[in-house]
């Protein structure tokens, strides 16, 4: 068990089972648990994805077992030929505590680190819960969990094998948590930590008696309304998506029906969460960014690019912009009037709205015509004028997306390189409580300079690079 909480309740699913600040997780997991579909969790180090994945199985009253792809061979996986089974004509394999025949959920662990043939090997059980063509009839889920490609020895999924995950959800690190949910991980006795200390393990959640397997009953109960609700809808948006997605990002056949099975699924799971029923917008975003397989299996997809593709699809569904005031920036045709207007109504605003509004901009430079292009970036400019002037009216991570955007995509001598550095500093300045947390983004920005021979050339990726994590980070501690 571990520390935790009480109960299950409609909400709070993860936190109650002793998962603090995974409240974005808390759909895809219901969701997943209720279709079957597979789920890949994508974290760092001591994010809590395999105690996570033990944790629900143990929630659920199945059994479980935990595969090391990047060291288990597949013979422990299958167990050996039974020698009387071959004098028989047929193939059966004698059954080991590590095989995989009697298990009902399957986490395959460390899957970055297997190598191209195991991952293939992987393959047949996670698409068709098969190991050897032959079928594994008990077992209900699987699931698997990496470290991002940006890990030493990781290496990134075959797009087959990426394929097959439904669901491939990132998990937070505690530096994106809020405050009170950092500390509630801090006081967290993990279930195989400490034991023979049973003081610490004071308060643990009842995992065998948590209620999750009534959430994930009453969640697969509402599949059949939500499909009836959002057939149609969700239908016509994966469809405009695939017009909309970025040239490097394209949607195929299947993908695009798990996006249609996870939004049904999503809104399901959402209704039963207590999750406010009329956003679906935000249904729909969070879900499809939570259903793409470009970060694992190492393709550079612009993160605005999928909000733009996303915008793009919502409106041409719906023709909904959220609400009065969104719509009215995202209707004003004039860049600077639209980006007054912005910081007018920035405090009511929520963080995914600043994000279309970003994106509303984003989307139009990248998709002008040539002769109208310079117009469109002098409109990303002005945006970028305004979030350095008030820096403290925006989310911290709205801040730092426009930033990196602006300096991968804008041609920056050292001239400009100095200038959107002045636009750096004084919004860190402005933003950053401690002067150190200041000081290390000067510092990344100082390492994304221009390089000797290079001073005409652009900063481009080094500063998302090496900035802007170091920037994101200090600005969340600000904001928590």
């Amino acid at each position: 068990m571990a520390n935790g909480g009480s109960r299950i309740g409609a909400s709070g699913v993860l936190a109650a089972l002793g998962f603090a600040g995974m409240e974005e997780l808390e759909v895809p997991v219901l969701a997943a648990l209720a279709t079957g579909d597979p789920l890949l969790l994508v974290g760092g180090h001591g994010s809590a994805k395999s105690a996570l994945c033990r944790a629900v199985a143990g929630a659920m009253n199945l059994r479980f077992h935990a595969y090391d792809a990047g060291k288990a061979l597949f013979e422990d996986v299958i167990g050996f030929p039974d020698p009387t089974s071959l004098a028989e004509g047929k193939l059966r394999y004698v059954h080991t505590p590590l095989s995989i025949w009697d298990r009902e959920f399957v986490l395959v662990d460390e899957l970055s680190r297997a190598s191209p043939q195991m991952q293939n090997k992987w393959l047949e059980v996670v698409r068709a819960r098969r190991a050897m063509g032959a079928p594994i009839p008990g077992l209900q889920h699987v699931w698997a969990a990496m470290n991002p490609l940006t890990y030493l020895g990781a290496q990134a999924l075959d797009a087959a094998l990426a394929g097959r995950f439904a669901w491939i959800v990132a998990v937070p690190e505690a530096g994106e948590m809020s405050a009170a949910d950092v500390a509630q991980v801090v006081r967290t006795t993990g279930l195989e930590d400490a034991p023979l200390a049973a003081a610490l393990h004071e308060g643990a959640v009842d995992i065998e008696n948590s209620g999750l397997a009534d959430l994930v009953e009453r969640t697969r109960s509402g599949l059949q309304v939500a499909l009836r609700e959002h057939d149609v809808s969700a239908t016509r948006y994966i469809q405009q998506l695939a017009i909309a997605m970025p040239e490097e990002a394209p949607l195929d056949g299947r993908r695009m029906s798990m996006l249609r099975r996870n939004l049904i699924s999503g809104a399901a799971a959402a209704r039963v969460l207590g999750r406010p029923a009329d956003d679906v917008e935000g249904l729909y975003r969070s879900t499809l960014l939570a259903s793409l397989p470009f970060a694992v299996v190492g393709a550079e997809v612009d993160a605005l690019q999928l909000l733009c593709a996303h915008e793009r699809a919502w409106l041409a569904t719906t023709g909904d912009a959220a609400h009065v005031g969104l719509e009215a920036i995202l209707a004003e045709r004039s860049a600077r009037l639209a980006a007054a207007e912005w910081l007018r109504l920035s405090a009511g605003l929520d963080e995914h709205e600043h994000d279309r509004v970003v994106a509303r901009f984003i989307d139009a430079a990248l998709h002008a015509p040539l002769e109208r292009r310079v117009r469109a970036f002098s409109d990303v400019v002005a945006l970028v004028e305004v979030v350095s002037r008030h820096p403290e009216a925006f989310p911290a991570e709205i801040v730092a997306r426009l930033l990196a955007w602006y300096a991968r995509n804008t041609g920056l001598t050292r001239q400009t390189a100095d200038e959107f550095g002045g636009i750096v500093a004084r919004v860190s300045a402005a933003t950053l409580a401690r002067p150190e947390e200041a000081l290390a983004v000067r510092l990344a920005l100082e390492s994304s300079r221009p390089r000797p021979g290079h001073e005409d050339g652009c900063v481009d990726a080094a500063f998302a690079q090496l900035a802007l994590p170091n920037f994101r980070v200090a600005l969340n501690r600000r904001n928590s």
